[in-house]
């Protein structure tokens, strides 16, 4: 939870739209309802962008992770 809290803040910070945002926060917790959440309440087209910047990076992150976690645990 503190997570996405933090990422709100940082990125109001930076100058980025509540709409970028929110779709950013969907991206970081991965989980599709929430983006249908935030393009339910924002409709532009800056949620998408904002998942899907942040969900590839994650999901290239987590490949790598589990590669050092399984490099350590061997």
């Amino acid at each position: 939870m503190l997570g996405p809290a933090l990422m709100t803040l940082l990125t109001h910070r930076l100058g980025m739209s509540p709409a970028r945002s929110g779709g950013l926060i969907a991206g970081f917790v991965g989980n599709p309802s929430l983006l249908a959440f935030a393009t339910s309440r924002a409709a532009d087209e800056r949620v998408n962008e904002g998942y899907a910047t942040l969900f590839a990076i994650d999901t290239i992150l987590k490949v790598l992770l589990v590669q050092v976690i399984v490099g350590v645990g061997s």
